[in-house]
Order: C-alpha cells, then structure tokens, then sequence
C-alpha cells in the first residue's frame, strides 16, 4: 500500500517513534483460540457484540490481534525512551469515519492537522496558526485504519490479563529472533470485550503507545474539509 509522505516515519507518531512496522495489511483482526494461549488467523468475518453495537471483523491474510469500529475518535498518547535517557513523548487525535481521517497533530495544542477525504479525493494540510491549508489529490484508502493497529505477527500469544486505564485487558505478546541482534519483544494490552487497542510496548525500542478517550459515533463531515476562513496556499502540493 502506498503510504503519503505525510504519513511516513518522520511525521506518524507511531512510525516516528519505531513502534509499528509500516502498516500493509486492511483493518481487520484474527480470530482467537479461547483457552490454548495463541492466535489463530481468522478464516470468516465473525461479527462481535458490544455495548457500542456491531463491529464488523474483516478476514485477514495474518495475524492482527485488535479491531477498530469504522466511526470514532481516540487519542493516540506516544512516549519513547531515547538511548540517553531522555522522554519523547507526542500525542495525536485521530477522527476516523470509513475512510475519512482526520489527525491532529500536538494535541489537544495542535498547530498541524491533516485531513483526508475520500468523497472528494483530495487530501488537506492545515497551518492553524496562519489560517491556510495545502492541498492534492488522494486515493481513498489510502489511509488504512491497519496504520492504527498493532503489526500482524504469527507469533502474538496471549501472556495474561491485566487492568489497564479502568478496562479489563488481554495481554499477548509477541517475540521474533533477529539475525546477530536483539530479538524483537512486542506486547500489546486489548480490551476484553471490544477488542479495541489499548496499549502496545516495543522493549526492543523503548517505546510505548496508548490509545486514550475513545468515543465511538459518526463524525461530522465538517472535520474532514479546512474550515471556513481558510485560505487556500497553492506555493505546495502534498504528496499523498
């Protein structure tokens, strides 16, 4: 899947901070083995029931231990240890309705939000503090909701339960060797019921994202076009 340069690991908060491998796979999870300690692949759709209603769980080629509903907001908070000891840490607000994206970069103090609209197939960039905003073309999808989802592994395992941020988890984990090098140990914290992420820590690169302050309803259309009293700044064409 091709990925904008606006999304690539200099801007994406969790490519930025080597959390996730590039996303190429669709929204989708994998249908787990109750009670044997794995994952398997999922071979259907096998819709689940919550208190926030259907949420549709696509087939997968691998394994993606986590969904997200097709309509929300949530917060992505994203911290990383850097090799002198020193925090990195950033927080981005995601609006996502199908293919509709909206990120909020800095939040809640953004100066920079990128918009994606897929019914008129242009992306959007915002300059918030002077009221303009670049614009060019986009494909619909391109923004693959995988981009907000742990990497598809073979080797995830459930490791435990535990509360996180009020919500009951499952804990899976996932370890790879690598070639003359330290081997690469992921764990990720799921919500019980929903299956939506809610936490993930690589300790191979020190870093870890929380997903926070999810609300799961339609978004306006308005998030999703720059806002009244913007001016168009054609100096630039975004790469989407």
């Amino acid at each position: 899947m091709y990925i904008s340069p606006l999304l690539r690991p200099a801007s994406l908060a969790v490519a930025l901070l080597g959390a996730f491998a590039p996303a190429t796979t669709p929204l989708a999870v994998a249908a787990e083995t109750r009670g044997a300690g794995q994952l398997a692949p999922a071979a259907t759709s096998t819709p689940a029931a919550t208190s926030s209603g259907e949420l549709a769980r696509i087939p997968i080629p691998d394994t993606v231990p986590a969904t997200l509903p097709d309509a929300f907001s949530c917060v992505l908070r994203v911290r990383r240890t850097m090799t002198d000891g020193s925090t990195m840490q950033q927080s981005l607000r995601f609006c996502v309705d199908n293919a509709n994206v909206r990120i909020e970069y800095g939040y809640p103090n953004s100066e920079r939000i990128m918009l994606i609209n897929a019914r008129d197939k242009r992306g959007y960039l915002l300059n918030l503090a002077e009221k303009t905003y670049y614009q060019g073309p986009v494909n619909p999808g391109v923004l693959s909701m995988a981009m907000l989802l742990p990497p598809a592994r073979k080797t995830w395992k459930m490791a435990g339960r535990e509360t996180v941020q009020d919500v009951n988890c499952d804990i899976l984990s996932s370890v790879e060797p690598r070639q003359n090098s330290t081997p690469t140990v992921l764990r990720f914290w799921r919500d019980r019921e929903t299956w939506f992420p809610v936490r993930y820590v690589d300790e191979v690169n020190n870093s870890m994202i929380e997903w926070v302050e999810y609300k799961i309803a339609p978004q306006s259309p308005d998030l999703f076009v720059p806002p009244a009293g913007y001016r168009l700044d054609a100096s630039k064409k975004p790469d989407f």
